[in-house]
């Protein structure tokens, strides 16, 4: 049986005035997908809202890899506890304090409580799910193994990430040798070789080709020292 998914308007951008509990007026910024959803929101967090108004479209919400990893067991622990999938979802938003994951995990409440099929409700967030997380849904779906598919996408996921940690740490290493190597070189040719440079000029003989080759490098590092000095603290900022 085919479904077929509406897409959802884009959630909005709302600025907001009102007061807390205590009388004290208060204002912010609040997304959701209309104006009855806004104030809904800003009532459960006990604002008293005095003024409402749009300034357009949302941007779509974003999550990182760990945040859709912590989601998925999560939701596998609360589906194997019992609670319905829409219950589930709504008491992992109430419970997140990450933006986008939370207007993520709301989307996806709206969606199972409309009735669209929760591997069609993650095909609106393909950035923050795959393919091969979707097909894995699905077949947990038709199957009734949803908990035990979530469940081993999590382990995956979390394997995966152990994985790419320790390759990281591995690599720190060796990565930083080279960079203290790159930096010893440039202060070797930029202040130690211009000495022997004007020594050997004293000579007036004809260098070996090799020396010459280290001259010239000297000369091309001291006159782009600048753009060298950059590149080798971006290298190291990114290593």
């Amino acid at each position: 049986m085919m479904h077929t998914v509406t897409h959802e308007s884009p959630e909005l951008r709302f600025v907001w005035r009102g007061m807390d509990p205590p009388g004290k007026n208060k204002r912010g910024r609040i997304i959701a997908a209309d104006s009855m959803s806004a104030r809904a929101s800003l009532r459960r967090e006990g604002v008293i809202v005095t003024g409402l108004e749009m300034l357009g479209a949302a941007p779509p919400p974003k999550a990182s890899a760990a945040d859709i990893t912590l989601l998925t067991r999560q939701l596998a622990s609360l589906l194997r506890a019992g609670l319905p999938l829409a219950g589930a979802l709504e008491l992992i938003a109430g419970s997140t304090a990450r933006g986008g994951l939370t207007r993520i995990v709301r989307a996806l409440a709206r969606d199972i409580t409309r009735g669209v099929p929760f591997s069609a409700g993650l095909a609106q967030h393909p950035h923050a799910f795959g393919a091969l997380y979707r097909q894995l849904v699905s077949v947990g779906e038709v199957s009734g193994a949803l908990p035990a598919v979530l469940a081993r996408l999590a382990d995956d996921r979390e394997r995966a990430a152990s994985q790419r940690a320790k390759l990281r740490a591995a690599l720190a290493y060796p990565v930083m040798v080279l960079l203290l190597s790159l930096a010893i070189t440039a202060g070797l040719l930029i202040g130690v070789v211009p000495i022997f440079k004007t020594i050997f000029d004293g000579f007036g003989a004809a260098l070996p080709a090799p020396t010459r080759f280290v001259l010239a490098l000297s000369d091309g590092v001291v006159r782009f020292r600048a753009p060298f000095a950059a590149a080798c603290a971006c290298a190291t900022i990114v290593a």
